[in-house]
């Protein structure tokens, strides 16, 4: 596609930025006295606070893009690993005689219901094919082995995969798909490691990445953190490598990371990338309000939720 075609997307992405929660504001919410204080910023920001303040917020980004984008196919590598977290929902579910739809997660690219009903009847080749292989495999896992750990590190590295798949045909889209699955499979190994996970696990949970390689992390897992921070101090990912132990810092950084591929491409004029910057500006922004409310519920101190705020692109 033409990336002129992109331009009114672009132009109206533009304006939109202007809605993004500025930095004072946030400010605000960070030094409210308390939790109700908190909410009532939000009221007199339009948000609903009857209920979740917070609930539907990336659905109405996602309808919004769609309906801008010239070509909504090259979207949907963003949301696709909302259809693995639904698939892990709804599994656990039926194993457990719940009704997992309840943990579902929007966007995604399946409806919720029409997953529920291919799973339920284990009509695993009528999903699309991005995920039907994980989903027959992911419940063979989890009703052979009882082991819920094993099919959430298997469904979690396919999501990867299908990401990357999606991603494809998109130099942009492609390079911001492996800088996320790169990013995965450190902070996979790091976990593997302080946990001193075994190989069978390990070997479910790493998922393609060209920044860095999977089977190198699996392989320094199996030896300790140490051999991690060093395999990782050989990389491109160096930075890293002095945080590994402190998982709030690491988890800060790898969406720093992020949010400087994204500073970058959302100054680019014609393309997908302003779009795909703009759904994960409000991505970020989602996770420091929730963050920001559930630290003010649980007393914590101004100085506390600063340091893990994630940053922006704006």
């Amino acid at each position: 596609m033409n990336n002129t075609e992109y331009a009114f997307a672009v132009a109206n992405v533009r304006a939109a930025e202007n809605e993004l929660l500025s930095g004072a504001f946030i400010e605000q919410l960070i030094e409210a006295r308390d939790y109700e204080e908190a909410l009532r910023l939000l009221s007199d920001k339009g948000f609903d606070i009857t209920a979740d303040p917070l609930d539907g917020y990336m659905e109405g980004v996602w309808e919004y893009l769609n309906e801008i984008a010239p070509d909504r196919e090259a979207l949907k590598f963003l949301a696709v690993r909302n259809d693995f977290h639904n698939l892990k929902a709804i599994l656990k579910g039926m194993i457990a005689n719940l009704d997992g739809r309840e943990y579902c997660l929007t966007p995604c690219l399946i409806p919720q219901d029409e997953l529920y009903s291919a799973l339920s009847a284990r009509e695993f080749d009528s999903l699309p094919d991005f995920i039907s292989d994980t989903a027959g495999r992911s419940y063979e896992l989890l009703t052979t082995t009882a082991d819920g750990r094993l099919s959430d590190v298997f469904i979690d590295a396919r999501s990867y995969d299908a990401m990357l798949s999606l991603a494809e045909g998109n130099e942009f889209s492609e390079r911001l798909a492996d800088e996320l699955a790169s990013l995965a499979n450190i902070r996979i190994a790091v976990r593997a490691a302080k946990t001193a996970a075994d190989e069978t696990v390990l070997n479910l949970s790493f998922c393609n990445s060209r920044g860095i390689d999977g089977e190198g992390l699996k392989k320094a897992a199996l030896r300790g953190l140490e051999q991690v921070s060093a395999y990782i101090g050989d990389s491109s990912y160096a930075s890293l490598s002095d945080i590994l132990s402190n998982s709030a810092q690491l988890e800060k950084e790898c969406d720093n990371r992020i949010s400087a591929v994204l500073s970058e491409a959302s100054r680019i004029s014609f393309g997908i990338e302003p779009l795909a910057a703009y759904f994960f500006a409000k991505s970020a922004e989602l996770t420091n309000l929730r963050l920001i409310l559930r630290a003010k519920h649980a007393g914590l101190s101004a100085e506390i939720i600063r340091e893990r705020l994630r940053e922006t692109y704006v």
